[in-house]
């Protein structure tokens, strides 16, 4: 989104509505929205006034998370019922149609595309000669995908040969040529960038671009021919990349595999799969002499019955094969980060800032109550680039340790800074390369579509990067913020269909670990079924709890018992809130816990019938429904 300067305090409203008004906005927080407008510090305290002032008057309202929305339309959604039949108790609430229905409507989902474009795009055929004309026939070569069972869409494919010699291989990674069929500034590219990203709800998914597109002509089905841009890698034994180039090519998929496919393939001796493990192996390896850091944090796969209503959930499993596809796709987008950054062109490049040394100070302490001998962290002086060697060997010997808690990597992930996008190549710390950017998926990344739309101008000789640079500064803008937002409603998404399928548990017991500790309670993983939630201090009702940071810890007043990070305990389920994604907990030896909590929310319920508030605020309670304190920002 593009920036305005403000210069005068006077003009706050009038530039702010500019903003939320224009059809291309989506919804942004303060902290996003005063960065929208490059708001100077001076200025901050006014533009806060301003906001609140405004959604007062109702010229502007509050969306989901904080988020700052237009004034309301007739045809604006109404605020999301949290009184009558429906909410009198959340495991007697809407079914999961009617859940799904709020939850959408709460995060402002894209709705159905324009009818033009619809029509636009339904007039597209499959690939013939006169496409193939200028582009490498790739069709003979042993090209296969390797994706998710579920994947709805499928930007990639690899090829793997072992050259003369034995001890260097050449690596392909065919990808879906998507600028082939969305051109620069058609009313399909403009609505695939205000989205920007394909949103995965884990009940369906929110495509960056129609169906007949992301899920046919543009993926990489097998049998069929289709047009590819594709990097060209050889690949020597100690995983360095010898050479590379990127051109046009057309494929025809010959193995459509499933992850579970490949391992299997793998294990019986494949030879594709033997050559491509042996790859990914040296690439990896390459990886980690450079001090990558690697977490090992499993995420939540939803599990569906026959009527799609979410029935259990269980860490999704990583098998060798997704890190040989891995491996491929990391060395194509780093081959692009340098093929547009030496060539002078108008890239897009993923970056990544390395953490604050207050921030680098707090990891410290944090590892230093897991009780093991780790040095103390770099002093790091000030640099230009985002690498720091030093500092990720120091991150990547602490995250090698064995037994490292999950809930310290999650709070390590999200104390550190955000990736975002950006036109200047200034390194990505997490990986610790000097060159990286997003090429592989342009079928759901809009920054995938535009790199490709600057190689393919390159590999044609066109020279477009006068008009281009202002553009992709806005573009990199954007699809930052627009990321921010996606991630949140993955998120959301997730522990909406998690505490879905609690919801009928309420007073059952279960053993949990904790995995977070903070002023206003404690987080716990349920250990079976996979599911995390929340022990409130106001649940903790047999002491006053005291929060120590340094040592993440909850530490009672009178009884000195403390809640450590780690720690295993047994818990009650008091509440799941499916839309909200809400799951409290109270410690199972507490037996008062869920009389005490469902008189306290009856007595909530009433208030709010009654056309009252909550009484009063506490300083750890959200300002409002629906808002809990931030655990950290996501890396």
């Amino acid at each position: 989104m593009a920036k305005k300067l403000l210069s005068d305090a006077q003009k706050l409203e009038e530039a702010v509505l500019q903003t939320v008004v224009r059809e291309d906005y989506h919804p942004l927080t303060f902290r996003e929205l005063r960065h929208a407008l490059n708001c100077p510090k001076h200025l901050v305290g006014e533009l806060m006034d301003t906001v609140e002032s405004m959604v007062t008057a109702g010229r502007l309202r509050f969306g989901h998370r904080d988020t700052i929305l237009p004034p309301p339309t007739k045809s604006a959604p109404l605020p999301l019922p949290r009184t009558g039949k429906e909410w009198q108790q959340v495991e007697e609430g809407p079914d999961w149609t009617k859940t799904k229905e709020l939850f959408e409507t709460s995060q402002e989902l894209p709705g159905p595309y324009a009818k033009a474009i619809v029509a636009r795009v339904q007039k597209l055929s499959e690939p013939t000669e006169a496409d193939f004309a200028g582009r490498e026939d790739c069709r003979k070569d042993e090209v296969y995908t390797i994706d998710p069972k579920d994947a709805r869409d499928h930007d990639d494919a690899v090829c793997v040969h072992t050259l003369p010699g034995g001890r260097r291989w050449q690596l392909d990674v065919h990808i879906a040529d998507v600028s082939h069929y969305v051109d620069e500034g058609s009313p399909l590219d403009r609505e695939a960038l205000k989205r920007s990203f394909t949103n995965y709800l884990p009940w369906r998914a929110v495509p960056m671009l129609p169906e007949e597109l992301s899920t046919d002509l543009c993926s990489l089905l097998d049998g069929h021919d289709r047009l590819a841009l594709s990097c060209r890698m050889v690949i020597n034994s100690k995983g360095q990349i010898l050479s590379y180039r990127f051109f046009e090519a057309v494929v025809n998929v010959r193995r459509f595999l499933t992850y579970e496919d490949a391992q299997e393939l793998g294990d019986k001796g494949d030879p594709a799969m033997k050559r491509l493990a042996a790859c990914a192996a040296v690439l990896k390896a390459a990886r980690e002499k450079e001090n990558l850091l690697s977490f090992d944090v499993p995420e939540a796969h939803i599990e569906f019955d026959k009527n799609g209503e979410p029935c259990g959930a269980k860490p999704s499993v990583h098998l060798a094969s997704h890190s040989w596809i891995e491996e491929c796709m990391l060395a194509a987008n780093r081959c692009c980060a340098k093929e547009t950054d030496e060539k002078g062109l108008c890239g897009l490049y993923r970056v990544h800032e390395p953490p604050e040394a207050e921030t680098v100070g707090a990891i410290a302490s944090w590892a230093a109550t897991l009780g093991e001998d780790m040095p103390r962290p770099p002093v790091e002086t000030e640099r230009i680039l985002n690498v720091r060697p030093e500092l990720q060997a120091w991150m990547a010997a602490l995250l090698k340790i064995e037994g490292l808690p999950i809930g310290l990597q999650t709070k390590i992930i999200r104390s550190m800074k955000k990736a975002r996008y950006s036109t200047e190549c200034m390194g990505h710390f997490a990986l610790g390369w000097r060159h990286y950017s997003h090429f592989t998926s342009p079928i759901r990344r809009y920054a995938d579509l535009w790199t490709h739309r600057v190689l393919k101008a390159h590999l044609h000789h066109e020279e477009p990067g006068a008009a281009w640079e202002p553009v992709s500064r806005k573009v990199a803008s954007h699809i930052s913020a627009r990321e921010e937002v996606i991630m949140k409603t993955e998120r959301s998404s997730m522990k909406s269909c998690i505490a879905w399928t609690l919801r009928h548990r309420i007073g059952d017991q279960f053993d949990a670990v904790i995995t977070g500790v903070e002023p206003m309670g404690v987080f716990v993983l349920l250990k079976d079924p996979w599911a995390e939630g929340m022990i409130h201090v106001r649940n903790l009702n047999s002491d006053f709890f005291e929060h120590n940071p340094d040592r993440m810890e909850l530490v009672g007043l009178r009884t000195k018992r403390v809640l450590r990070m780690g720690d295993e305990l047994r818990v009650t389920l008091l509440k799941a809130d499916p839309l909200m994604g809400f799951i409290d907990f109270a410690l199972a030896e507490d037996e008062d816990a869920l009389e005490r909590f469902q008189e306290r929310d009856a007595k909530r319920q009433k208030r709010l019938k009654e056309g009252g508030g909550p009484r009063g605020r506490r300083s750890d309670t959200p300002s409002r429904p629906g808002k809990r304190p931030r655990r950290g920002n996501r890396h």
